[in-house]
């Protein structure tokens, strides 16, 4: 069967392949016959060694290509299809030294849906698109509620590969603001005045308390209005699905998450370039490069 290819490791093509090989049994087998014994050999004959030999040569050369293909593996985790530069924690080698697979990228699916951890929280993987490199996330506590209410802000580590895709908003939230509680000035009007009016999330909201969201360019507003509110959070959202989210969008663009993408995975880029695949020593996290032959420490050239 033809070795399988898994995206962002390139296989080496067959005939680096074979000239392994080759220079494997030059070493380690029999003497190889000399140009002399080929010359004098029929021509039947010798087309009659290379089909022979030719089955040998592909299988040897697929049992190479399953060895990287062991450490980064294709899975799945519920509906989605979960490949390298993500790894399934579960299925990560554990008596291997080493994980292939981006740092933090990582997918918990013991409970049957992917999970990826973030350092605000773990967030649902809605979708992974590994052409353009972009992933969608929605918080968990999210579900199935008719009404969901952002819990706290989402944050990125500034080191991760992982980055805020220019497609999203980042809206504030204003939970549970005691209504006749609003501080007011001519800079910071209440948000129940008449000289200032925002759409209000009517299913979070009652005669005693509202909630609200506000656009980007209104954050000083946030911090005006944050000692009367039970909590203040800012949440990334997917731009495209709705204006500033009122009562009849609010639930659907809440629950159309976020987006992220690893395009700028600049310290992986040397291992792709030269057909390998990034990962990292689980004991000391230091990069590593798997490659056909074995780990290197850049790329495959190295």
């Amino acid at each position: 069967s033809q070795p399988r290819v898994f995206p962002g490791c390139h296989h080496l093509n067959y005939l680096s392949k074979l000239s392994s090989i080759l220079h494997f049994q030059y070493y380690y087998g029999p003497p190889p016959p000399t140009h002399a014994f080929l010359s004098s050999m029929p021509l039947h004959h010798r087309h009659l060694l290379l089909f022979l030999l030719l089955p040998f040569f592909f299988f040897i050369a697929a049992i190479s290509a399953q060895n990287l293909s062991d450490y980064c593996p294709e899975t799945r985790c519920g509906s989605l299809i979960v490949k390298y530069p993500f790894y399934l924690e579960s299925t990560a080698p554990s008596s291997s030294q080493s994980i292939c697979g981006y740092e933090g990228f990582g997918i918990n699916c013991s409970t049957g849906n992917p999970i990826l951890t973030l350092p605000s929280d773990v967030y649902l993987l809605k979708n992974i698109n590994y052409d353009s490199k972009k992933l969608s996330l929605v918080d968990t506590e999210i579900g199935l509620n008719p009404c969901p209410a952002p819990a706290h802000n989402v944050s990125l580590d500034p080191n991760s590969t992982l980055k805020w895709d220019p497609v999203n908003t980042h809206y504030f939230f204003l939970i549970n603001c005691t209504v006749n509680q609003f501080p007011s000035s001519n800079a910071y009007p209440s948000p129940t005045s008449s000289e200032y009016t925002l759409p209000i999330i009517n299913c979070l909201s009652n005669q005693y308390y509202r909630s609200y969201v506000l656009p980007p360019d209104q954050a000083p507003l946030s911090a005006q209005w944050l000692p009367v509110c039970n909590r203040s959070v800012k949440v990334p959202l997917i731009s495209g699905v709705g204006s500033i989210p009122d009562n009849g969008g609010f639930p659907m663009t809440v629950k159309s998450g976020f987006m992220l993408d690893w395009s700028q995975a600049a310290l992986c880029s040397g291992c792709e370039a030269t057909q390998g695949c990034c990962g990292r020593k689980t004991t000391t996290g230091q990069f590593v490069c798997f490659c056909n032959d074995g780990l290197h420490d850049k790329n495959c050239k190295d």
